[in-house]
């Protein structure tokens, strides 16, 4: 069996080019907690006062709540941030709220939510039920 050795620069320049491949995406930049904070409140507050889910989509920048209860049109009465709740998950935060929503019977219900908020250059919060 002949056995073949590639001359160590060919063997170096594989490495370099792999490197190089791998390494071409940066990481995201971790999300600021303060613009979290005020996009989560003003996703919240456009919801409870019974705008469309995608009335802050033309924000500067655009903030986009994919909560399938305002999109199925539920009503949010009021809503509670829990505090100390903050917590720093990847790149994003989290946020516990503690949500009371009009039922289809017209009764308030409580459902606490853990929403995951990203702010790179459109602020996303997606929920994650606890």
């Amino acid at each position: 069996m002949m056995r073949t050795n590639f001359p160590h620069s060919i063997r170096l320049l594989w490495i370099l080019l792999a490197l190089m491949l791998g390494c071409g995406r940066s990481v995201p930049p971790e999300a600021d907690p303060e613009k979290a904070r005020s996009a989560l409140a003003s996703a919240l507050d456009a919801w409870k006062s019974g705008k469309p889910f995608d009335a802050l989509h033309g924000a500067s920048p655009p903030v986009y709540l994919n909560d399938p209860q305002w999109q199925q049109g539920r009503r949010l009465l009021d809503y509670q941030l829990e505090p100390d709740s903050e917590q720093r998950h990847g790149c994003g935060l989290r946020y516990t709220v503690v949500l009371s929503l009009e039922d289809r019977k017209g009764k308030a219900v409580q459902r606490k939510v853990l929403y995951q908020i990203h702010t790179e250059s459109a602020i996303v919060i997606t929920p994650a039920d606890l």
